[in-house]
């Protein structure tokens, strides 16, 4: 049975991979941005969705980088 700290780990981690999949989506979108674009997009364009798509995979490494943490927490407590 868990104790009171390793169920709100759980949750918590929980709640990460949430928000991970919603990153990971989030980074699809960006992907497919330009697919139906009638034209090439520009320079700026093609930075900001560059920008866009970093700062999502940076967020998803922070984001599985504390749902690690927390399993390791949850392991180490059984």
């Amino acid at each position: 049975m868990l104790n009171t700290q390793s169920l709100e780990w759980l949750m918590a981690c929980e709640r990460l991979k949430d928000e991970a999949m919603a990153v990971e989506r989030q980074c699809e979108c960006i992907l497919k941005r330009f697919e139906r674009l009638d034209r090439e997009p520009t320079a700026a364009e093609r930075d900001a969705r560059r920008h866009d798509y970093i700062e999502n995979r940076d967020r998803l490494f922070q984001l599985n980088a504390e749902i690690d943490a927390i399993s390791r927490r949850l392991e180490a407590d059984h």
